[in-house]
């Protein structure tokens, strides 16, 4: 029987392999260029923190310290509630938003986590809205009152009185005053070309130009090699 895959032809592409010895090896300067580190067979794939979680975490847990210093009882609490989300494995950027959500409505609420009520929830949700928080901002605050009430105050079986009532979704009227992203704001197609081409260096040129084509958040386009 004849192979239907002439010989020198590799997997679904009909082009011939190049011999290894016409291949050009990049140059240590081509390298430079793109960016591209030298790896060993053998050393071991990290995905780079472009957001520096682990020092914006520190720096959280100081403000923790500081910010609630007057109170070591709410300071202790969010601590809990610290150690419990660590323990489930919750992402570092989870954490920190949990950290920032609780330290903000402690200083909206003006009383000790313990000491607050129904009412107080209320007139916080209030506060909320005329701020005009996203309904996202709005559900994943009522998310993080939910879980640290039930995790501190109710052994992370029953909701505490104060956060049991409320739902984490928000209702039609916030979010119809959402404002979205008109399509106007958009780049077109004509337009991505020219971004690519007033970059300032060919390494950015070729990360927007793969980025655009992948369609992948930038810590999905470093992992790329």
């Amino acid at each position: 029987m004849i192979n239907p895959v002439p010989q020198g032809f590799v997997g679904s592409n009909p082009t011939s392999s190049i011999e290894s010895s016409v291949r050009c090896p990049k140059t240590e300067t081509e390298n430079l260029i793109l960016g591209i580190q030298h790896q060993t067979s053998d050393s071991k794939y990290q995905m780079r923190d472009l957001y520096n979680r682990k020092i914006r975490l520190e720096r959280w847990m100081q403000r923790i310290h500081t910010e609630l210093a007057d109170n070591e009882a709410d300071k202790q609490d969010v601590l809990k509630f610290v150690d419990y989300l660590q323990e489930k494995d919750k992402s570092i950027l989870w954490i920190i938003r949990c950290i920032t959500a609780l330290l903000q409505l402690r200083k909206e609420i003006k009383k000790s986590f313990s000491q607050v009520t129904k009412e107080d929830i209320k007139k916080l949700f209030e506060w909320m809205n005329d701020k005009e928080y996203k309904a996202s901002t709005h559900e994943k605050f009522r998310v993080i009152l939910k879980i640290f009430y039930k995790v501190v105050y109710g052994n992370n079986e029953i909701y505490a009185d104060c956060a049991k009532w409320f739902s984490v979704t928000v209702g039609k009227e916030i979010k119809s005053k959402e404002k979205t992203l008109d399509i106007k704001e958009y780049l077109e197609e004509e337009e991505i070309p020219i971004l690519i081409e007033n970059a300032p260096t060919l390494q950015k040129k070729a990360f927007l130009a793969t980025c655009y084509e992948a369609g992948a958040r930038p810590e999905e386009h470093l992992r790329l090699s």
